[in-house]
């Protein structure tokens, strides 16, 4: 799975796990909400680190092409 595709399903899973907040019992709605948003933080990094990577390789290409 690409990188890209790895942040869209970790954003998700981050979504659903915030939007359950109120609908389960197992950890308080605070907690969960917590839980949630460091998910949704986790997804938004894997998703930069690819935009990163992407922009060192270009930058490396040019450097040996000069």
């Amino acid at each position: 799975m690409d990188p890209k595709s790895s942040a869209f399903v970790i954003g998700i899973v981050g979504a659903a796990v915030t939007l359950s907040a109120y609908s389960q019992t197992l950890v308080s709605p605070t907690q969960c909400i917590g839980v949630g948003l460091f998910v949704l933080m986790f997804g938004l990094l894997v998703r930069e680190a690819q935009n990163y990577r992407k922009t060192d390789v270009r930058e490396n290409e040019r450097k040996k092409d000069t």
